[in-house]
């Protein structure tokens, strides 16, 4: 659509992907008009007060190892509201109890044995399957995450952690995604390192390394965050 000689662009719904449309055209020789149906902005992105806690309804919070995020954020002139996702303990409703899930681990594939078994999450058998990995041959088809993991921890890793954490990510079961596919640092990972949890160690290191290259924060401080009003990228 034209008004006179300037082009009118029209973007029609003011969820998140038509508000970063029409903020990336501000700066073109157009003219922006974002239509809404619902009395408010941000779409999916809100937040909602639970018990007296501000809770994200939507996307979570931003990586704030991701510098185009956080610059993202500072032009559209709310670096200022940008805060730290709660410091909340993470935890797994299993073997009967709520368990605190394991700080140390990519996806579910722990990378301290010691910290699985403190955690109660899997048995002690399960531990003790999970310490007898042994390294498949190289090279081979692709599988499944449940046939990949499973074969060098247990199913019960898969089972209680795995799957838990790749179902929030995927909607899908262990069973059906593919391990290259899904896991593909870890994939990437293993290939030099003797076992999946030093793999998956060394990838916690390498991403606490990276954090603090790209922010220029120590790696010990919060990886996450979003604006203080809800709404996470």
């Amino acid at each position: 659509m034209t008004t006179g000689t300037t082009p009118h662009v029209v973007v029609i719904g003011g969820g998140i992907a038509g508000l970063a449309a029409a903020f990336y055209l501000r700066d073109e020789p157009v003219r922006v008009t974002v239509l809404e149906g619902a009395p408010r902005l941000g779409g999916k992105l809100s937040a909602s007060d639970v018990a007296g806690v501000s809770i994200d309804e939507g996307a979570e919070a931003l990586l704030a190892r991701r510098p185009e995020g956080i610059a993202l954020i500072e032009a559209t002139g709310l670096a200022a509201d940008l805060v730290p996702a709660g410091v909340t303990a993470s935890a797994l409703y299993t073997r009967g109890a709520l368990r605190p899930l394991p700080r140390r681990q990519f996806m579910g594939v722990p990378a301290d044995l010691d910290e699985l078994a403190a955690s109660g999450v899997v048995s002690a058998e399960g531990v003790t399957r999970a310490r007898a990995e042994s390294a498949p041959p190289a090279g081979g088809a692709d599988v499944s995450v449940t046939e990949y993991i499973g074969a060098r921890l247990g199913v019960e890793v898969v089972d209680r952690l795995v799957d838990p954490l790749l179902g929030g990510v995927y909607a899908g079961r262990s069973e059906d995604l593919s391990f290259q596919a899904t896991l593909a640092p870890l994939a990437a990972s293993v290939r030099t390192h003797p076992t999946l949890t030093e793999a998956a160690a060394a990838l916690l290191l390498q991403g606490a390394l990276d954090t603090e290259r790209s922010t220029g924060r120590p790696a010990g401080e919060p990886v996450a965050g979003g604006p203080a009003r809800g709404g996470g990228l």
